[in-house]
């Protein structure tokens, strides 16, 4: 559907992007990448926790033993 969000979730901020909208019950499907997670939203949760310029250049994501790592992510752009 093109919308990123960015969700930060026990200090830890993840990047997801939303993928399916079921009109009859006017919610966004939003799948995260770094843990695997599915959430809903309305529209206007997803509008508020839309995912900024910054978002993308620095991502911190949980490394496979449970700390926080910083990793680079490029856009388009760069």
């Amino acid at each position: 559907m093109g919308l990123y969000i960015c969700k930060e979730r026990d200090g830890v901020k993840y990047l997801g992007s939303i993928f399916n909208y079921y009109l009859e019950m006017n919610l966004l499907k939003v799948h995260y990448k770094a843990d695997w997670k599915i959430e809903y939203l309305t529209p206007m949760e997803a509008l508020y926790n839309m995912a900024k310029r910054e978002d993308f250049i620095r991502q911190s994501t949980p490394s496979a033993r449970g700390s926080d790592s910083q990793v680079e992510l490029l856009t388009s752009e760069d």
